[in-house]
């Protein structure tokens, strides 16, 4: 625990027994600020649902599951984007309905509110889709963002560097000859892979610095990433053409050696099983599919409503899509405002009554107040 430090004799300032107590005062603090503001935010959005459902989870060394839950929206003055963990839960059963259950369950508990009065759509790892279809929402797959630069684009990195020292690790090996020395064949190897790397990396650091709304952004990368794995060739590092200089230059290559062959079929394969709904172990060319999130926010967004990147198929199918969604808002608008005025209106005949019967008795105050008056 927290101790005093100086000349006297340490003294503990928080003792555990005061430290639980203080954590459970600031979860409590926490959670009626939570409720507050999303009470505040239904109201604003006149009972439609308006967060995004955020969950996943993982176990423990000690081989225990849990399930982490918690929602992400906009606060009611339009200032912050909220991301909130509202809990850590032990699940014993991890199906699709029983996560979804507990997430309900959890949602009541720390909110007041159930699930699908405050969660219109979920975002979670791909293993996790079940479980916003057992909830009746939309699904939108996460990216595998990199964002501690040690997980996919890290890869690329460690090829990158080793392209720019070919000038110095081809005068070592000339001179030591050490056992690792790659070959010509090999450095190309090398260059190619990296090129590959260089391509699909985009996929898993791109969306990461964007401030603005990303949810169009989604398609954009993949359909890149694809177009790029297709094209036939690879922009692979010139080694011969290495310098101290900060970017590497580069040279197009469209006959590629084996391992480069093989390198781009297994990127592409993966990047179709992952976007194209592939899943088979060959290729199919299929196009980068779309969620119906994702084709309305296409059209929502200045920097992607021109659509060049969608069938005309897929613009119509958009265009339906936000019509019902601003019907269903529009409805459950007037349907809230409807509640809201018949709430009020109930409240004020209330009061209407209390005062009503109270005034029997306050024209029997004041006649007794008179006549005592009088009396005296």
């Amino acid at each position: 625990m927290l101790q005093t430090v100086g000349d006297g004799p340490s003294t503990a300032i928080l003792t555990i027994k005061s430290l639980k107590a203080w954590v459970h005062a600031e979860f409590t603090v926490f959670t009626l600020f939570v409720k507050f503001t999303l009470t505040k935010k239904l109201k604003q959005a006149k009972g439609n649902a308006f967060a995004q459902g955020i969950h996943d989870g993982g176990t423990l060394t000690s081989g225990k599951k849990f399930q982490v839950f918690g929602l992400q929206f906009v606060d009611p003055l339009w200032e912050h984007n909220f991301v909130l963990c509202l809990a850590l839960k032990r699940s014993p059963l991890n199906t699709n309905a029983a996560v979804a259950l507990l997430f309900d369950k959890t949602l009541i508990e720390r909110t007041g509110h159930p699930l699908k009065t405050l969660v219109s759509s979920m975002i979670a790892d791909r293993a996790a889709k079940g479980v916003a279809e057992s909830c009746e929402l939309e699904m939108e797959t996460r990216l595998q963002v990199d964002l501690n630069t040690t997980r996919v684009a890290a890869q690329h990195g460690l090829v990158h560097s080793e392209l720019r020292m070919y000038k110095a690790l081809s005068l070592y090996q000339a001179v030591n000859k050490p056992s690792w020395a790659l070959s010509d064949d090999q450095w190309v190897g090398a260059a190619e892979v990296e090129a590959t790397l260089c391509i699909t990396k985009t996929t898993t650091t791109c969306c990461q610095y964007e401030k603005v709304f990303a949810g169009a952004y989604g398609a954009l990368i993949k359909g890149t990433t694809m177009n790029n794995l297709r094209a036939g060739y690879l922009d692979i590092v010139d080694v011969q053409k290495v310098s101290k200089t900060g970017g590497l230059p580069r040279i197009r290559k469209y006959d590629l050696s084996a391992l480069g062959q093989q390198c781009v079929k297994r990127a592409t394969l993966e990047g179709e099983r992952r976007f194209c709904g592939n899943v088979t172990e060959e290729l199919t060319g299929a196009g980068v599919e779309m969620s119906d999130r994702e084709l309305q926010a296409t059209l929502q967004d200045l920097r992607t409503v021109q659509c060049a990147h969608v069938t005309k198929e897929q613009r119509d199918k958009a265009l339906q899509l936000l019509k019902k969604q601003y019907v269903a808002f529009g409805a459950q608008c007037l349907l809230f405002d409807r509640q809201e005025a018949a709430t009020a209106a109930e409240l004020q005949a209330s009061r209407k009554q209390k005062a009503a019967a109270l005034e029997p008795t306050v024209a029997s105050s004041a006649t007794t107040l008179k006549v005592e008056k009088r009396d005296g």
